[in-house]
């Protein structure tokens, strides 16, 4: 019987990814075994055994059952998911020239992420990018930060006591707009500033573009970039306007940072210092276009992640009570009552550093982070990692590995303390990425979320909301499923510890001290 045309290239289709798959498998048989993992079906893999809405305790499972490195095969990639910290280090550190690449995803150009470092292959342009956010971010730059970013802690504390119920508002409003002074020297407006709306549009792009669902479907039916826009949840669409998002949120702060500059009126910022540095070596146009490109991903990179780290804190102090109360009666007991805890005050304060690694730890906002890839085979204790490979670090597995933290979906802070009261030495690396794709923002990040936690702590207390008889209104924590995870909507109490005239005194007096 002959074949039609489509049936004979869907034939050809399946030939060519059988014997990929066969002779990929083949290749490392020879010598080295894969790593072990899940069976799955033809062409499929793996894929339908994976639970979209957390793929991470997906992996969790498989490393219980196959180990702290497991392959599997899912649709047409051979992917590697690596489940603790050990094995995470020996190939995102010790050997991190041929894991700091990223893997294709269909869905990057046409969304328009395909000019920043986060999705940018490894390579000189992507090394041209961190230099941009090295000079600008790295740890002695960074303590400059402090000052705005406690003037923007205490804005947080007056939001918080006027409107207490727009938590989630807030934290976004306090994390963008340091941000924003860091990277464009822009001091946003309290509510409907335009570049935070247009960065809020940005971010929502990157999110679309991002999800490995979108990505995957476009990667197996890049026709589906085809259908006409009219048809409802068209891909074509949706890409459209999320490029056309970010393409203005590259053009538009580059325009009024530069129209900052020719009036004199520019602040000290990421993007106006490089630019005068790129102007004084002859204005290289690669140089600009990095400029352009960096400053938006930086913004990206740090804004949800913040605020998300900080909905994790609250959601915590609500459902573990008893690590409020030992903090805040640390912060009496160091810093007293007449006055807010500061930068200065952080050294002394191990119970409160404690609380903010076990916020990083209970549930990471990036539990797999964004996928490496390998440039070249590699051999790992006796396992053959094939060339191009698709590398899930996973640091929920990280995070909740029984055997370094026990009763893992507690939040214990006094894990990270010794017996004496100073801290452990395990700061929560992996909570910043992994070898040369580590955030290079994560002193000025740290900081952000730290001087936060401290001032609310010091000036609120959280609790659970009441109903209408006087009962508290139990929380079942969920997680969004998103490439960055905060919790879904809850209720809580923010209360005053002080009555609220005294707190926002409070509040005026550190301001006008220290500004």
């Amino acid at each position: 019987m002959m074949l039609s045309l489509r049936d004979a290239l869907v034939l050809l289709v399946v030939l060519l990814i059988t014997t990929r798959y066969v002779g990929r498998r083949r290749k490392g048989a020879n010598k080295f075994p894969l790593p072990p993992g899940p069976k799955g079906l033809p062409l499929l893999g793996a894929a339908l055994s994976i639970d979209v809405s957390k793929p991470w305790a997906t992996y969790v499972e498989w490393g219980a059952a196959f180990g702290d490195l497991v392959y599997a095969r899912i649709l047409n990639m051979d992917v590697l998911i690596v489940n603790s910290a050990k094995v995470a280090h020996d190939l995102a550190e010790l050997r991190s020239i041929n894991y700091s690449n990223r893997p294709y995803l269909a869905s990057v150009a046409p969304y328009g992420l395909d000019t920043g470092a986060i999705f940018m292959s490894y390579g000189d342009t992507w090394r041209l990018h961190r230099r941009l956010y090295h000079r600008a971010l790295n740890s002695e730059v960074s303590l400059t930060h402090r000052p705005m970013q406690l003037r923007k802690a205490r804005q947080l504390l007056l939001n918080l006591l006027d409107e207490p119920k727009r938590f989630p508002a807030h934290l976004y409003t306090y994390s963008s707009s340091i941000i924003l002074s860091i990277i464009y020297g822009h001091d946003p407006a309290p509510t409907n500033d335009p570049l935070v709306e247009l960065a809020e549009k940005g971010m929502e792009a990157i999110v679309k573009g991002a999800r490995p669902g979108t990505a995957a479907l476009l990667q197996i039916f890049p026709f589906l970039l085809k259908l006409p826009t009219w048809i409802p949840g068209s891909f074509k669409a949706e890409a459209a306007e999320s490029k056309q998002y970010t393409d203005d949120f590259r053009a538009i702060p580059y325009k009024m940072v530069k129209e900052k500059m020719a009036s004199g009126t520019d602040t000290p910022s990421m993007m106006s210092d490089a630019i005068k540095r790129n102007e004084s070596k002859g204005d290289l146009p690669e140089v600009t276009d990095a400029i352009i490109d960096a400053c938006p991903v930086a913004y990206g990179a740090a804004s949800d992640t913040t605020a998300f780290t900080l909905q994790v804190f609250i959601l915590a102090m609500v459902l573990f009570p008893e690590a409020q109360r030992k903090a805040q009666e640390e912060i009496n007991r160091v810093v007293g009552c007449n006055r807010l805890p500061s930068f200065d005050d952080r050294a002394s304060l191990p119970f409160v550093e404690a609380l903010l690694r076990e916020s990083l730890r209970w549930h990471p906002v990036a539990p797999l982070a964004l996928p490496h890839s390998t440039t070249n085979e590699d051999v790992y204790e006796g396992m053959y990692i094939p060339k191009g490979a698709t590398v899930f670090l996973n640091s929920w597995a990280i995070a909740h590995d029984e055997k370094t933290y026990p009763e893992p979906f507690q939040f214990l802070p006094q894990r990270f303390l010794k017996e004496d009261g100073t801290l452990t030495e395990d700061n929560i690396p992996y909570a910043f990425g992994f070898g040369r794709r580590v955030c290079p923002g994560k002193h000025s990040a740290d900081a952000s979320v730290w001087i936060a936690i401290v001032s609310m702590l010091a000036s609120f207390s959280f609790s659970k909301e009441k109903d209408e008889q006087g009962n508290d209104i139990d929380i079942e924590p969920k997680f969004t499923p998103e490439v960055t995870s905060r919790p879904e909507p809850f209720l809580c109490r923010i209360v005053a510890r002080r009555s609220a005239s005294d707190t926002k005194e409070m509040v005026m007096q550190d301001l006008d001290q220290h500004f």
